[in-house]
Formats: structure tokens, C-alpha cells, sequence
């Protein structure tokens, strides 16, 4: 078993987080690094891929997140589309 699984933030054991909690934390991991894994969201936060991925599914379809094979994008702030346009 992994020793620091479940640790978040510098808690020493798993967190219990609640569904809109858990979600805005990783759209906050998103948004800070630009991208984030299934991995590395399930391993930090010690919840399973499946649910981590049905998260990022969830915020794609809020149209906050990319959702990218294993993991997720922060969305542009301007569809690509758009900027071809502009040229």
C-alpha cells in the first residue's frame, strides 16, 4: 500500500470530502497546473479512478475542464476556432 495515500494538503490520513468539495479541489488543481491524471487526483485524494473520472466528467460537462484520456485540460479561455478567426 502506498504510504502517502490519502494524504492531502499535509494530512497525515485520508481525507473524507464531500462530493462539491472534492470536485472543486480538483478543478483547483486543474486550474493551477494546467492539466492534472487520473493517477495522481486518485492517489492524492485516495478515491478511485472510476470516481475521479466520473468527477472530470462532471466538469466537462459544466464546461470547466477538457477531458483528455486519462486526465483533464483547463479549458481556454477562447475556442481555437476563435482565434483563426481574428487573424
Amino acid at each position: 500500500m502506498n504510504p502517502d495515500r490519502g494524504k492531502l494538503d499535509g494530512h497525515p490520513y485520508p481525507c473524507r470530502m464531500l462530493v462539491g468539495e472534492r470536485r472543486r479541489h480538483i478543478l483547483q488543481v486543474i486550474q493551477s497546473e494546467g492539466h492534472a491524471f487520473i493517477h495522481y487526483l486518485s492517489d492524492s485524494l485516495a478515491i478511485s479512478r472510476t470516481t475521479i473520472g466520473k468527477d472530470l466528467n462532471y466538469l466537462q460537462n459544466q464546461g470547466l475542464v477538457e477531458r483528455t484520456h486519462g486526465g483533464a485540460l483547463r479549458m481556454r479561455s477562447e475556442p481555437v476556432a476563435n482565434l483563426a478567426r481574428q487573424e
